[in-house]
């Protein structure tokens, strides 16, 4: 080291920086120039009309960016020029000849200087520190004629390299290290500090990895000799944050971390709480104690009688009285009134049966009780502008509600008719999941309309999601069951209209079907089951309830089910909804699931598709003609789905 006793040059001024917090430092070589460092105080004037002159004091402290100039070296510029502009804070150390040094922190940016001939490539890297410069006493010292020593000993300040330049949580944590940085060279020796056996296990980087040296647990040493006495503690007590200074000895703790003030600074003497001990094992039973001595004579107890409240107790009483209050004992003792508790005792067996007694006489005939409801369905009226769309079902109970005028119905929405009519609401999925919106989820509601003095029926149905978010299908209007006779009569009448005669239906040569057989040779009117299903077929489709259908899928080793995915055919349209999950893909595009026997998907539907949340998965489920369909690219994902259509009936 050099001594500063007379003055002190600048050649082996040295950089230095590190990872903040890192106790590892990197010199960066080749500085040619550095710049001033500290901060500059700002002058505030303070000057009144009774001075002479004018008068200033120090403002705040302004920290300017410290610009070092560098001569470019390739090797040594590649560990420095990804860090510029990474806005990340470093820790810097400016090292001068006689050992005094400054530290700082802060992001570094860096220029490349303009060259021109016959000069050195340099470039500037500029700091711009986050904190203020601190600056650390020089190592050279000045004796009584003023000549320096050199007693700090040799070295520069960073020549040497820590006894452990890292320490780890544990031996994975070491071994998933990233030294592309260059924070170790090779032989540097690093400490794992851990709760487990490996704890004081060190290891010196080898350039490739770690190789275990030894460890600084050893075997417990034999008893040293008695110490001398040491600084007197002084335990302060507890506070949430240490004091800036301390006298020599004293010890505070912060939450449960002991810290004693030594040698200048607080030192971390560790956390006193330990984990919670194991729960002990159940002591053995105690031996019977001696017999206690005979208690004086107790006062005797009197029921004097029984009230209704406390409040009807006597003011006073003597020692031993009771009273009943309800089932409730009170007794005066000590000059109060003591509740003992409920002096009734538990219900007793049940006696055996008594004799049958003789015919009592027949009372007089009773009051009439209060009339019954008439048993008649209960209408809520609908208010102006409701949205029909908007009511979902979340019970196990129809709805009825009314809309009393033609000019309240005109102010409805999504409302198939303008005149009065009733509405009913039946739920079709009852579900107790209310969605944050106030809607039921997963909620499926058919509606049934028809408008007063009018036989035609309009029905639709509204269902909501897992999200409370409510969808619908169109009205659509049906015939009911008046319309079902009418139509039945008019193909029987069609069938017999030319049939002459009165005879008996026959079954002929084994058809199953009927014939009338006329008295003429007009030959055979056949009347097939063809005949009554082409009346009755589309008025069945729209009356229909498959009920509630657990999906199965077609392959289930691709792909396959979970078991709230369901399906139902109401009134000709169809819900289907559940989550698949893609186990396989050896099949990528297959039909997982066919429509139920008699039914297909309305050719006016088209095809819908539902992808996943995230389209990474590239899976996705589709509902065409014939019923499901899944296209399946990643395994271990699943996708939920839910589809609404109107389906034909075969």
């Amino acid at each position: 080291m050099t001594s500063s006793a007379n003055g002190l040059v600048g050649t082996g001024t040295r950089l230095f920086m590190a990872e903040h917090g890192d106790l590892a430092f990197q010199e960066v070589a080749n500085v040619k120039t550095t710049p001033e460092v500290g901060p500059t105080a700002q002058q505030l004037e303070i000057t009144n009309l009774d001075d002479d002159n004018q008068r200033y004091v120090s403002g705040l402290g302004a920290i300017s960016a410290l610009t070092f100039t560098v001569i470019y070296k390739g090797p040594d510029w590649n560990k420095i020029y990804q860090k510029s502009g990474d806005k990340v804070a470093y820790d810097w150390k400016l090292i001068y000849p006689d050992g005094m040094y400054i530290t700082f922190t802060g992001a570094v940016e860096i220029q490349l200087e303009p060259i021109d001939i016959n000069t050195a490539a340099t470039f500037n890297l500029t700091i711009t520190p986050d904190n203020v410069p601190r600056f650390h006493k020089s190592n050279s010292t000045t004796d009584n004629a003023g000549n320096g020593d050199d007693s700090g000993g040799g070295g520069n300040g960073m020549s040497y390299r820590p006894m452990f330049v890292k320490s780890f949580d544990n031996v994975a944590d070491m071994n998933a290290f990233d030294n592309s940085d260059d924070v170790l060279d090779q032989g540097d020796f690093v400490l794992i500090s851990s709760n487990d056996g490996d704890n004081g296990k060190v290891y010196f980087y080898n350039g490739n990895g770690f190789t275990y040296f030894a460890s600084i647990i050893g075997p417990q040493g034999d008893t040293g000799a008695k110490g001398d006495p040491g600084t007197d503690i002084k335990m302060m007590g507890a506070i949430d944050t240490l004091p800036a200074l301390g006298q020599e000895g004293q010890c505070y703790f912060v939450s449960t971390t002991l810290y004693s003030w030594s040698s200048g600074k607080w030192i971390n003497l560790g956390d006193f709480q330990g984990p919670k001990g194991d729960k002990g094992d159940v002591g053995p039973q105690g031996q019977q104690g001696i017999q206690g001595p005979k208690g004086a004579t107790g006062h005797g107890l009197e029921i004097k009688g029984k009230v209704d409240t406390t409040s009807q107790l006597p003011a006073t009483a003597s020692e031993g009285d009771g009273y009943l209050v309800a089932e409730e004992l009170y007794v005066w003792t000590d000059n109060e009134w003591k509740d003992c508790g409920q002096i009734q005792g538990p219900a007793g067996k049940d006696g055996k049966d008594g004799a049958t007694g003789p015919q009592g006489i027949q009372g007089p005939k009773g009051d009439t009780g209060p009339a019954g409801n008439d048993g008649t369905a209960k209408y809520e009226e609908l208010a102006d502008n409701t949205d029909l769309f908007s009511l979902v079902v979340n019970d196990e109970l129809a709805h009825y509600y009314l809309c009393g005028s033609n000019a309240s119905a005109k102010t409805l929405k999504n409302c198939p008719v303008a005149t009065a009519f009733s509405l009913q609401l039946s739920p079709a999925n009852v579900t107790q999941s209310i969605a944050t919106n106030n809607v039921p989820e997963w909620a499926y509601t058919q509606m049934l309309l028809q408008p007063f003095n009018s036989s035609t029926i309009w029905i639709a149905s509204t269902n909501s999601d897992g999200d409370g978010n409510i969808s619908n299908t169109s009205w659509v209007q049906v015939a009911n069951m008046s319309d079902v006779t009418t139509a039945v009569s008019a193909a029987t009448a069609n069938m017999v209209s030319n049939v002459k005669g009165d005879t008996s239906w026959e079954n002929i040569d084994g058809f199953k079907k009927f014939v009338h057989k006329p008295t003429d040779s007009e030959g055979y009117q056949f009347m097939t089951s063809a005949d009554v299903n082409g009346a009755i077929n589309p008025l069945e489709q729209k009356i229909s309830d498959t009920g509630w259908q657990q999906l199965v899928s077609k392959d289930s080793s691709s792909a396959a089910f979970d078991s709230n995915s369901y399906y139902r055919i109401v009134n000709g349209v169809l819900y289907v909804h559940g989550t698949i999950s893609v186990l396989n893909t050896s099949n990528l595009r297959y039909q997982l699931w066919d429509m139920p026997t008699g039914w297909s998907i309305s050719d006016k539907a088209g095809t819908q598709t539902i992808y996943p949340d995230s389209t990474a998965q590239n899976n996705y489920v589709q509902l065409n003609t014939g019923g499901l369909l899944v296209y399946e690219d990643k395994t271990g994902y699943r996708t939920d789905f839910r589809f609404v259509s109107p389906v034909d009936k075969a």
